[in-house]
């Protein structure tokens, strides 16, 4: 009977203790996406985001008139109107976060003007040029950083504008490398008959 009992006993002590030991064990779960809460305050981000847009903006309005060469200025259009929207598509995300966007009226002006102080045309285009590709990397490294996001609605939102980002940033660069001594070099070496003179006929 005692022998029963202690056989009883030890049962029991054993079931309990394999019991204990599912109850701890740390089954470890690897989460492939990451809460952008998790990985940076989203009223930061938003805030400094948005003030890098304003300065591009800024800068893109003021070459817009001061550049002497077409296609620098239809490179600022185009990045005003990505700055533009870009703003109204972050401004949906600033009123949930409780945060106030910054615009073009946030960056001071006369730092934008001095850039452009007392410099020829020629070097104003590569200020700007120079300017924007470094302003569009650092924007693109915001976004990559919220890429993640568990935020359906904001990893949308930036795989939208990073690909307008890339876009324009290849353009800045093309345009960049392609400026020698105030203008663009052409597209493609000119053909011959671009720089042979036309034979003058002869009449008898």
């Amino acid at each position: 009977m005692k022998n029963l009992k202690f056989r009883i006993l030890l049962f029991t002590s054993v079931c309990v203790l394999t019991a204990s030991s599912f109850t701890t064990v740390n089954i470890p779960v690897v989460n492939e996406r990451i809460s952008v809460q998790d990985s940076l305050n989203i009223g930061h981000f938003l805030q400094k985001v948005s003030m890098d847009y304003a300065w591009e903006l800024n800068l893109s309005k003021q070459i817009k008139t001061k550049t002497q060469l077409s296609r620098i200025r239809e490179y600022a259009v185009k990045t005003i109107d990505m700055c533009i929207l870009a703003h109204k598509d972050l401004q949906v995300f600033a009123g949930p976060a409780k945060v106030t966007l910054a615009d073009s009226a946030s960056v001071p002006q006369k730092i934008s003007e001095v850039m452009f102080a007392k410099k020829t045309n020629s070097d104003i285009n590569t200020t700007y040029l120079l300017t924007s590709i470094s302003n569009h990397q650092q924007i693109i490294n915001r976004y990559e950083k919220v890429i993640l996001s568990s935020d359906t609605a904001i990893v949308s939102m930036v795989k939208k504008h990073l690909r307008s980002l890339r876009r324009n940033l290849e353009m800045a660069k093309f345009l960049s490398k392609n400026l020698k001594n105030g203008k663009l070099i052409p597209d493609r070496p000119p053909k011959a008959e671009d720089t042979i003179p036309p034979v003058k006929e002869r009449h008898p």
